[in-house]
């Protein structure tokens, strides 16, 4: 059974680095928002990716090229305001394979009216992002301002949903990101400071949903 799970996982793993490898070397723009302090171990059942729009087509082929290397099948692919991938490894595929799936798209929304109604969305193309090497991986997150902005996002929209639990995991997550100079730092000239964000974090989801949008706008221009 350990073998088997050390299988997957060292196949999982493989497969990412030829999927970065391959976003590198053909200069697709793309970030891993969220998820990725332990990759290239792949730690749950999807991977979110936000990629440009120009580079859409590009990256769903990197993909595929990639599960076709590393011995992975793809299952299904459908577009959805992006591109949703499921996938398997061969190598385990026995009647309880676990299925996996990237999750592309390539908009970020922020702004949230009502039951998750997504309204305002801000291109990936637009967002800033940083390199990051790890386990032998290279790849491209959210750049710390920018990453407190989506997280603050994910807090709110598991909030409107009533998910206690994941809306205090990211709680939890911002305050990490906080503690990063640069993001307290941008934070600060938007007279937000330590204290400021936690009132704000434990005041109820229209509060937390004007800052969003008031944040979104002195970092993406008004909407």
């Amino acid at each position: 059974m350990g073998t088997t799970s050390q299988t997957a996982e060292t196949d999982t793993a493989n497969l990412l680095r030829l999927v970065f490898e391959g976003f590198k070397r053909e200069n697709v723009f793309y970030v891993v928002p969220r998820g990725y302090d332990e990759l290239p171990a792949w730690n749950g059942k999807d991977l979110d990716l936000l990629v440009a729009r120009a580079d859409l087509g590009e990256a769903i082929g990197i993909i595929r090229r990639a599960c076709d290397a590393a011995g992975f099948a793809v299952i299904s692919s459908s577009p959805d305001d992006g591109h949703g991938i499921e996938l398997c490894a061969l190598s385990i595929n026995t009647g309880g394979a676990e299925v996996l799936s990237f999750d592309i798209r390539y908009l970020l929304a922020i702004e949230l009216t009502g039951k998750n109604v997504l309204r305002r969305k801000i291109p990936v193309a637009q967002l800033r992002r940083r390199e990051l090497s790890q386990n032998a991986c290279s790849f491209y997150t959210l750049d710390a301002i920018d990453e407190f902005l989506a997280t603050l996002r994910q807090f709110l929209l598991k909030r409107l949903a009533g998910n206690a639990e994941k809306a205090e995991f990211y709680k939890d997550r911002l305050q990490t990101l906080l503690r990063q100079p640069a993001a307290a730092q941008w934070l600060a000239s938007q007279r937000l400071g330590a204290e400021e964000v936690k009132r704000m974090l434990a005041s109820g989801v229209s509060q937390v949903q004007a800052a969003l949008c008031a944040l979104a706008d002195a970092r993406w221009g008004e909407s």
